[in-house]
């Protein structure tokens, strides 16, 4: 039998303070001095709940019955909203599950007046400021979205012409593809001719674009179950050929990724499965992560 726990004690709360997953992790907020309740955008939400229970969730019935809670909080009505979330029968959320929430979510600040990116973008306005537009403030959907994500690796790892051969590989290419399809910024990886430029190329101009940014591995992989472009790059001292890669979204129905170590990698090279980086990259290389800012 699934119940709503009382407050910061059960995986999921509903109350006047909106609802919350896993005690900390907030799903439906009030906005400041009004009766309106917001629900995160979308991917954000298929991301956090992907997170915490992986791909065996109906995703889009759960983000269905957020969006209708919220409405029904913001008429008035709590306990209906309360039977409504209740009707989720959510699995209990297991510790391993509640770890890749709370990674996830502490990558995310939810505020129903954040600003667009622009001219004071990516600050938590206050109730009374609309940003600088005039207009009433709008909850900010992610830049990237977790299907496009996935559908742009799959094209590209599994597009014919990328097929490693001999002296061959196209890491470089399928990145380029990858990118280019979900609008990130194309200058570090691209020629004066609009070709893609190498691996390591793209590896060093990445470390110095303005328009990218480093993370670490965790928030890599979060940020990827979100629906972030990111970009894993290695320069190769050696050589002229490193290598590059796009962090693949965790649990995503038919993967089954190669290796035990590191966030998962939709890998184009010498071999084009997905994989995570201890399969791709061998231990003690200096391997970087990169996403638009």
């Amino acid at each position: 039998m699934f119940k709503l726990e009382t407050k910061a004690q059960g995986d999921l709360t509903c109350d006047a303070d909106g609802v919350r997953l896993g005690a900390d992790c907030l799903l439906i907020a009030p906005e400041p001095l009004s009766r309106v309740y917001r629900a995160r955008g979308r991917p954000e939400l298929e991301g956090l709940l992907a997170a915490a229970y992986g791909s065996d969730l109906d995703l889009d019935r759960a983000c269905k019955r957020l969006a209708q809670a919220a409405e029904l909080m913001g008429a008035g009505q709590l306990g209906l909203a309360q039977i409504n979330i209740l009707q989720l029968t959510l699995p209990p959320l297991t510790a391993a599950g509640l770890d890749r929430l709370r990674k996830a979510d502490a990558l995310l600040k939810f505020n129903a007046n954040h600003r667009p990116a622009g001219p004071g973008g990516g600050e938590f306005a206050s109730s009374d400021d609309d940003g600088g537009g005039g207009a009433s403030p709008t909850p900010v959907e992610p830049r990237q979205d977790r299907a496009a994500l996935i559908a742009a690796q799959d094209a590209a790892r599994k597009k014919p012409a990328y097929r490693p051969r001999p002296g061959a590989t196209f890491c470089n290419y399928a990145l380029f593809d990858i990118a280019k399809a979900l609008g990130a910024p194309m200058a570090p990886l691209t020629q004066p001719n609009g070709k893609p430029v190498d691996a390591n190329t793209m590896a060093a101009n990445l470390a110095r674009s303005p328009n990218y940014r480093s993370v670490n591995p965790d928030q890599a992989q979060a940020l990827a179950d979100h629906g972030q472009l990111v970009i894993v790059a290695w320069v190769n001292p050696s050589g002229p050929h490193g290598h590059v890669a796009t962090v693949r979204p965790s649990n995503v129905p038919g993967d089954k990724p190669t290796g035990a170590h590191g966030p998962l990698l939709s890998n184009v090279g010498l071999s084009n499965v997905v994989m995570h980086q201890s399969m791709a990259f061998r231990a003690g290389l200096d391997v970087r992560y990169y996403t638009p800012k």
